[in-house]
């Protein structure tokens, strides 16, 4: 039986603005017959159709091409650029919250008899790498591959190295796979911090509460995977903490935890102290004063991303840890101030409130403050190393 060897099997996109539709995603692979041996300078002939759901779901989207294979075997088409078969590529629902699987199929005579080469998930989803600022790709075995752009269209260069998943032993400036999602890191001061939201778990509606159900839930602004891909994930206090010692969210319980709390963060990562935040604002601001509820660390404009957030025009992002606007999921099932304050979980509590304590930043302020919030709240999370 002939079939397909994916040189790589990874997609990006090319869009004008990060809130556009798709355009094309561009595919490069290496066709091998039966004996394992490539097939070189020759006309094959390839079906894409992207599904919906599940590997046996509805296809959304299908195309054909008739690529020519080079010396080694390798041929390059995109994904949105084909003959079409059925649907229209830029209608595909990217953000409905539901998983997209590529279907591959080929025929190397060139014909339209076509054998089916595989179906796999798109681990990386398109709207997770909209951003033109996106330099690289993970693809499902966890490699890592440089990303340049070529007359406006991304394309995959090379593969810089194997991600590593879930490493206690990783150094800070490398990232981290977790979920399948790259997480770059950041030492700032003596701490080693993920420099972006985590986005881990399913997304379960705003109006509902997260469960101990052994997997992971998250909420996404307008209920929009794509507001996760962009922002991060927001999590309930039990959550985050992954029920540990019992943790929930009655304000009445105050649960006792020993050394670093892994929760919802990857291995060799917590969920941060009250401390290791105050530590983070007092290295930026040698004045600020953590003891204190809304502390006045003038840190915020160096923490915070120069994209997103509304108002400001003075953000800094000098230690790229690109805090970024992704408000809050309020008890009453709706999300608030998006765009224009983000909140970070701790796994510490005051002596003043049954609440667990949280680290802000606003829109037009330059204040990164210690607060209190209710454990019914989503807030964004931001892992830190052991």
């Amino acid at each position: 039986m002939k079939y397909l060897s994916f040189y790589l099997f990874m997609f990006l996109i090319c869009i004008n603005i990060v809130y556009a539709q798709p355009q094309k995603i561009n595919y490069q692979a290496v066709a091998i017959d039966a004996s394992g041996l490539a097939v070189k300078n020759k006309v094959i002939s390839l079906r894409l159709s992207i599904l919906d759901s599940s590997s046996t779901g509805s296809v959304l989207y299908s195309e054909t091409h008739q690529p020519t294979t080079d010396g080694s075997g390798q041929f390059s088409v995109y994904l949105g650029g084909g003959t079409v078969v059925s649907g229209t590529f830029s209608n595909i629902p990217w953000g409905n919250a539901k998983s997209k699987f590529l279907k591959t199929e080929s025929d190397y005579a060139g014909g339209s008899n076509y054998s089916l080469m595989g179906v796999s998930q798109l681990v990386s989803v398109p709207y997770a790498l909209a951003a033109e600022s996106a330099k690289k790709l993970v693809d499902s075995a966890g490699n890592i591959f440089e990303v340049v752009y070529i007359n406006g269209v991304p394309t995959i260069k090379t593969k810089i190295s194997v991600a590593l998943n879930n490493s206690t032993s990783v150094n800070c400036g490398q990232d981290v796979l977790y979920e399948n999602e790259l997480y770059p890191t950041i030492q700032i001061g003596s701490q080693c911090w993920f420099a972006k939201n985590l986005n881990v778990g399913e997304l379960i509606s705003t109006g509902k509460n997260q469960s101990n159900n052994n997997k992971f839930e998250k909420y996404c602004a307008d209920d929009n995977l794509f507001k996760c891909s962009l922002l991060g994930g927001l999590y309930q206090w039990a959550e985050a903490v992954n029920y540990t010692n019992g943790a929930n969210n009655d304000p009445n319980s105050k649960p006792v935890f020993v050394n670093n709390l892994q929760g919802i963060c990857p291995s060799g990562w917590h969920i941060p102290t009250n401390l290791e935040f105050c530590n983070l604002a007092t290295f930026i601001d040698p004045n600020s004063q953590c003891n204190q509820f809304g502390g006045n660390s003038n840190s915020a404009n160096y923490l915070k991303s120069q994209e997103y957030w509304y108002l400001d025009n003075s953000n800094l992002n000098s230690y790229n840890f690109s805090a970024l606007p992704a408000g809050f999921r309020q008890d009453n099932f709706y999300i608030g101030n998006l765009y224009y304050e983000t909140y970070f979980w701790t796994v510490s509590f005051s002596n003043t409130s049954p609440d667990p304590i949280i680290w802000e930043l606003k829109s037009q302020s330059n204040a990164f403050n210690k607060n209190v919030g209710p454990r019914s709240n989503g807030f964004s999370i931001r892992c830190v190393k052991d």
